[in-house]
């Protein structure tokens, strides 16, 4: 992971509960957040290559195993790809069942910046 500086997705993420416990530099977001969050990369024209759910046990966030995931296809445009991921995140997270889980983004500029 890439650690040399404030990515521009940080800024959009960093309303959530940061997972430094769980030793990750991300953070988990409420349904709410994670929406409102994924306006915001598209407006930014930043993809969304995946991300995960967590739930909450005894106090703490824990992962379910629970992702999905979504790959620049060949010759897509950054454009399509943007509009293409943050439109699979947004239909995957606001149709999760359970309302009170938490979902991490990870934004393309985690992976390529």
């Amino acid at each position: 992971m890439r650690t040399l500086g404030p990515r521009k997705s940080d800024a959009i993420l960093s309303v959530g509960s940061g997972l430094g416990h769980l030793g990750l530099s991300y953070w988990a977001l409420t349904r709410e957040q994670a929406l409102m969050a994924l306006d915001k990369f598209e407006a930014e024209a930043i993809g969304i290559i995946g991300g995960d759910v967590l739930a909450e046990k005894s106090g703490v966030l824990q992962h379910n195993y629970d992702s999905w995931h979504c790959e620049p296809e060949q010759d897509e445009s950054n454009s399509a790809f943007v509009f293409r991921s943050t439109m699979k995140a947004r239909t995957y997270i606001a149709n999760y069942p359970d309302t009170e889980c938490f979902f991490v983004i990870v934004p393309t500029d985690y992976l390529y910046p």
